[in-house]
């Protein structure tokens, strides 16, 4: 927050008892005035649900999405929070490679590993700072699709666990490879799964695909999805699943088989409707 002078409004005396405890999602006090353990239970918006109306484009829902901090402090503590952390795919291998395609000189001037982690490390730092300040009790879990912001992420801190998302190298077709952003540390489940053990990162999440969840996208054999899932066990590593097919009734059978971790979908209480009707 800004520092307080002659011009800040927001002052706590401009406020009401009222106003105050609504700011910090507490129910309104009883008519005396008085407080008692009633008054004290934190009031938080119920979560959305299928049959909830869509968002209006022109009202608070249009409106910019609220900073992580704001976020923390306007959820329950009972919410968790997966802070997946976008950062430049550009490798400083690629930083290199791109400056030898463009004929720009290889110098001192070019990134190093000096300035490439001095960033990523600046970058960590202030998302790990709101965190400590904001989070609360709340369960938080850290990821990311650069594998060096992982290892940074874990070698910062030990409290909060990482996990490395790679598409496990299924194809994409919004995001072809070029030279530039080649990570070989994407290129295969295997691969991923030995950074993710080497960094002692908490697991991995990747496409649902490399379980049979698409078999459309990329037909994966049975025996080399097994073969992930006893890598996964063997380095003890957590694994979710994400993409198409992973949130049908058919694929909740193989991921129990895998002994996957976890499901990341859409629309959870569509998916617990349809399940339990499948039960």
């Amino acid at each position: 927050d800004p520092p307080v002078d002659e011009k800040t409004t927001n002052l706590v005396v401009n406020y009401s008892l009222a106003e105050l405890r609504n700011l910090l999602g507490l129910g309104p006090c009883s008519s005396d005035g008085e407080f008692d353990k009633a008054d004290c239970v934190t009031t938080h918006p119920a979560p959305l649900t299928m049959s909830d109306p869509l968002p209006d484009a022109s009202g608070i829902q249009g409106q910019p999405l609220p900073e992580l901090a704001d976020s923390f402090r306007q959820t329950s503590t009972k919410l968790g929070f997966n802070v997946e952390l976008k950062y430049p795919r550009e490798t400083l291998l690629g930083k290199i490679a791109r400056a030898a395609f463009l004929k720009q000189p290889i110098n001192n001037q070019l990134a190093g590993p000096h300035s490439y982690f001095a960033s990523i490390n600046k970058f960590c730092d202030k998302i790990l700072d709101t965190i400590w300040k904001h989070a609360g009790s709340r369960v938080v879990i850290l990821s990311s699709f650069n594998a060096d912001v992982c290892a940074v992420l874990r070698l910062k801190q030990t409290h909060l666990p990482v996990l490395f998302i790679t598409r496990g190298g299924v194809p994409s077709n919004t995001e072809p490879p070029d030279m530039f952003h080649v990570d070989l540390r994407h290129h295969n489940l295997g691969v991923a799964c030995s950074w993710a053990h080497v960094m002692d990162l908490a697991g991995v999440v990747t496409m649902g695909t490399l379980f049979g969840a698409n078999t459309n996208e990329m037909a994966v054999p049975p025996e080399d999805s097994m073969q992930f899932s006893l890598d996964l066990a063997a380095k003890q590593l957590a694994c979710f699943v994400y993409g198409l097919g992973v949130s049908e009734q058919k694929f909740l059978e193989k991921a129990t088989q895998f002994g996957l971790t976890g499901l990341i979908i859409d629309h959870v209480d569509q998916y617990m409707q349809e399940h339990n009707m499948a039960k």
